[in-house]
């Protein structure tokens, strides 16, 4: 990366190598504006990456991330001179930096927009933040499914709650609030690319759950499948969730920060149920 050239265009996307061959882009919003040091949060995110991954695994995965043009500091001291890469030689670390938009409430915004830019060889994609950990290697689950046009790797699966759900619009509790959504899901990239965004409301996880939970009522269709916990966060360590931290408490389409409180507005879920719709078409017709 140049120097100058965030001064010159205020944007940058590392492109991506047509030799890789990925099975999953991981993709991540990163916003430190802090003094980093080696126990600086994505340190430790990538650190857990090198400790549970073979080399060989590392090579099947790419990490997109996308940094903030004002996070002068962070990009100074992880991306200039391809710094962070030097750190990590054995993972593809693909930086993007562009304006934040309206910061947390822009998060589905900019996951869409980062997806635009993955390698398109990667059968899946990833969600992950820099305050995470690796638990276990995915990549042996991954593998297992890497034929699958149509599924979602989620340790949130219960088919007690999908059986019992006859009305997503009014069991908003039943599907949401974690009972069915997976904080950190691996989904088959071919999902995107027939829904066209990732969703319409900032926790992409929850828009998830709701777009099985429709195809599960609508036409027996379970597009989730049982896999470990991978992922470890910090903030939710015993179930200390807090929403206050997370302030404002309230963002778009009127979803609260930890999805108790729906959305009242039948329109958005009639986008939804179009997106399902076009999943099971193409399940359907094999398009």
């Amino acid at each position: 990366m140049q120097k100058n050239i965030l001064e010159r265009d205020r944007y940058f996307v590392t492109p991506y190598n047509e030799n890789h061959k990925p099975l999953i882009s991981f993709l991540m919003n990163c916003r430190l504006l802090r003094s980093l040091n080696d126990k600086s949060s994505i340190y430790t995110m990538l650190d857990s990456f090198n400790g549970k991954l073979s080399k060989e695994d590392k090579s099947k995965i790419e990490i997109i991330v996308k940094f903030d043009v004002d996070d002068k500091e962070v990009i100074d001291k992880l991306l200039l001179d391809n710094q962070l890469q030097k750190k990590y030689p054995d993972i593809v670390i693909r930086p993007i930096i562009y304006d934040r938009w309206e910061g947390r409430k822009s998060l589905n915004l900019h996951y869409a927009f980062i997806f635009t830019r993955r390698n398109p060889n990667s059968k899946f994609i990833g969600f992950i933040t820099d305050d995470v950990i690796i638990q276990e290697n995915p990549i042996p689950y991954i593998e297992k499914y890497k034929n699958e046009e149509y599924c979602i790797l989620s340790h949130c699966h219960n088919l007690e709650i999908l059986n019992g759900i006859t009305d997503w619009k009014t069991n908003i509790t039943r599907w949401s609030c974690g009972n069915l959504t997976e904080p950190y899901p691996i989904v088959s990239s071919k999902i995107f690319e027939i829904c066209g965004n990732m969703g319409y409301q900032v926790n992409i996880d929850n828009w998830l759950a709701l777009l099985n939970v429709i195809l599960f009522v609508k036409y027996k269709i379970d597009l989730y499948i049982d896999v470990p916990d991978f992922f470890h966060r910090d903030v939710f360590t015993n179930g200390k969730f807090i929403p206050q931290n997370f302030q404002p408490s309230n963002f778009n389409w009127e979803w609260f920060v930890d999805d108790s409180i729906g959305t009242t507005d039948n329109y958005y879920y009639n986008l939804v149920e179009q997106q399902a719709d076009n999943i099971y078409y193409n399940i359907k017709y094999g398009i």
